[in-house]
């Protein structure tokens, strides 16, 4: 009887760890795969971050300088911290939606017509929406 509990302990104890070892082995992986995914998801904030910028500096003066400005300003993504992996943090429909008509109003009190301001805005905010997708 002990030589039968011994090898049941031993196999009982043989599983156990191999278990853990493949828990530990997923547990690995997915912290890996998070990495990757948080890596890539800062590229396309990058990328999405560039272009409004990029949209700011080449807007003629004027109605659409302002309006693509102040866009630029609000409708960045910023970057948070999860344990030590930065990710981005993107507004919410919400606060593109203050962007939006934070924007308007900018350009509406500075003399621009309120129509034109909100139609540019719209524009801004339907191709930010599609790099945002793309990346």
């Amino acid at each position: 009887m002990s030589g039968r509990t011994s090898i049941i302990v031993v196999v009982g104890a043989s599983l156990a760890f191999a278990a853990l070892a493949f828990g530990v082995m997923r547990r690995s992986e997915a912290t890996t795969d998070f990495r990757q995914a948080a890596v890539a998801d800062l590229h396309a904030a990058e990328n999405y971050n560039g272009f409004i910028q990029q949209v700011a500096e080449h807007a003629p003066e004027g109605m659409k300088k302002t309006v693509a400005t102040a866009w630029a300003n609000c409708a960045r993504i910023s970057t948070k911290w999860v344990g030590r992996l930065p990710v981005p943090s993107g507004p919410s429909q919400h606060e593109l939606d203050v962007c939006e008509a934070s924007a308007v109003q900018l350009a509406t009190s500075r003399g621009h017509d309120a129509a034109a301001s909100s139609q540019y805005a719209q524009r801004l905010r339907a191709a930010s929406a599609a790099v945002r997708a793309a990346n």
